[in-house]
């Protein structure tokens, strides 16, 4: 799915939830890098890791948002 809008607000929802203790990483050796990547975003000189994060996050969330509306759609209908 092409992203749209700015970079920086697409990222706010995968902030707030890694803020909130919702992200857990994986322990490996890409790690130090996706860090630093998310500690200097927006100044970076590189985001593709921001941007495939933020974009993850919002996904899943809906995908969530999407199954719940359906699951409340067929009860309505029941």
């Amino acid at each position: 799915v092409p992203p749209t809008g700015e970079k920086t607000t697409r990222a706010t929802p995968a902030a707030a939830q890694a803020e909130a203790g919702n992200v857990k990483l994986l322990r490996g050796d890409w790690n130090e890098a996706f860090m630093d990547e998310l500690c200097t975003f927006p100044a970076a000189t590189h985001d593709d890791q921001v941007d495939a994060f933020a974009d993850a996050v919002n996904e899943l969330a809906l995908a969530q948002v999407s199954t719940v509306a359906m699951f409340l759609k067929s009860r309505h209908r029941g």
